[in-house]
């Protein structure tokens, strides 16, 4: 795999929801919505984030879909045109074994995020391609405080998961 796109798929397995606050209320979280399940986008990332909040490294590593996130990276990140198409799915599975690793290792290593308190909504969601969309989320956290991110979500098999963050636009 060229260096660039290691680096890369290294920085979208480690890249953790952005509105992790560094501080706990204790207090559980609310979300006014969609439920926390693999139904709708918004869903999907409330169960990730749900998963943080319990600690449960594999409940947060099914909200994800690394290969589908590996997919999404290679056809449409890449300045690369693959036009082989064994190669790209050879790719793909190695990439989606990395993302996968590289996201175990960074969480065992500094932890979950810690989501307690903290409200989400999402005011804007972008359809990327039929079964990849640009979701919004704002985060409230319990001093009032907001921050804003953009996460890819895509659907694989009828569910919702959560591929990564958003580059900014």
């Amino acid at each position: 795999m060229p260096r660039s796109l290691m680096y890369v798929t290294f920085l979208f397995a480690i890249a953790p929801l952005a509105c992790s606050p560094s501080s706990s209320s204790g207090d559980g979280s609310t979300s006014s919505g969609p439920r926390p399940d693999f139904t709708t986008p918004e869903g999907a990332i409330l169960k990730l984030e749900e998963a943080y909040r319990k600690g449960d490294l594999e409940a947060a590593v099914a909200c994800k879909d690394f290969h589908l996130e590996a997919t999404y990276m290679l056809k449409y990140e890449t300045a690369a045109k693959w036009t082989q198409t064994d190669q790209l799915n050879e790719l793909i599975l190695s990439t989606a074994e990395i993302l996968e690793l590289a996201y175990r290792a960074e969480m065992e290593t500094s932890g979950l995020p810690d989501f307690e308190g903290i409200r989400s909504t999402f005011p804007k969601k972008e359809i990327v391609t039929d079964d990849i969309y640009r979701v919004t989320e704002v985060c409230t956290f319990p001093d009032g405080g907001t921050s804003q991110q953009d996460l890819f979500v895509g659907r694989r098999n009828g569910e919702w998961k959560v591929l990564h963050v958003a580059k900014p636009k």
